[in-house]
């Protein structure tokens, strides 16, 4: 019971994660407001990865990896949860 409560949470944290990740590709001049608070969710999930990856610079931008690591990392934890649970 537990084990399916956190599985599912950490779905909910990465479809989270790939929302932010593509409405950051899209809409990259403004910011509406959920979009904020998706960032103010996730950021401090995101902020160990980026210390440990920085981001790669290319031409006039930079490329973070960070948030596909973490969405891996989560998805290991969940499969590490449904087995032990």
């Amino acid at each position: 019971m537990i084990g399916n409560f956190l599985s599912q949470l950490i779905e909910v944290i990465k479809w989270v994660i790939l929302i932010r990740l593509f409405a950051n590709l899209f809409l990259r001049n403004e910011k509406p407001n959920w979009l904020l608070m998706l960032e103010s969710l996730t950021e401090p999930l995101l902020e160990p990865f980026r210390r440990l990856l920085k981001p790669i610079s290319l031409g006039s931008g930079n490329i973070d990896f960070s948030p596909v690591v973490l969405f891996f990392a989560l998805s290991l934890l969940q499969s590490l949860v449904i087995r032990l649970f």
